[in-house]
């Protein structure tokens, strides 16, 4: 008996950025929210799920750049982690020497309302030109994806929770 292969029908992945900022509801029985701003579907879900096990945080998550700064500026999380390689409103992704994510993290620490917000980068960009430009910007900590164990992400922001 012979098999048959069966030919894999490729589909093309679409990015579906909202044309209006969905906001969601300002959390309840915590006053610990963490703001993942991620765009890449699979990491969102792990690192979601992860930390969603902090029963103490709750976990709101943006995909793109003025997402994430209305949630900010509605929310103000005690905690973002913000990967630097985001899309802008239009879904373009700029380049590696001035990433969309600088810009999110700039507009975090001028604005009085939201400068005491713990920001840790969460990027695959280790270039020590990145790591400085996130500690002058104010980013607390730099992590690189790659290098990181989804459960040790859970336990390098447990001290930032502790400081509430």
């Amino acid at each position: 008996m012979t098999m048959k292969r069966l030919k894999k029908k490729s589909v093309p992945l679409k990015r579906v950025i909202p044309r209006e900022v969905k906001l969601p509801h300002p959390p309840k029985g915590s006053a610990l929210t963490i703001l993942l701003i991620e765009d890449e579907p699979i990491l969102v879900s792990l690192y979601a799920s992860v930390l969603r096990k902090l029963t103490v945080a709750n976990v709101v998550t943006a995909t793109e750049e003025q997402e994430a700064l209305a949630v900010i500026d509605r929310i103000v999380p005690k905690i973002i982690l913000l990967d630097l390689m985001i899309p802008t409103t239009g879904g373009a992704i700029t380049d590696f020497h001035e990433p969309v994510g600088f810009e999110v993290l700039r507009q975090v620490k001028k604005n009085p309302k939201t400068k005491g917000i713990h920001v840790i980068i969460l990027s695959n960009l280790d270039a020590d030109e990145h790591r400085q430009r996130a500690q002058e910007l104010g980013a607390e900590e730099y992590i690189v994806k790659a290098l990181l164990r989804p459960r040790e992400l859970a336990e390098r922001i447990e001290k930032y929770l502790d400081m509430a």
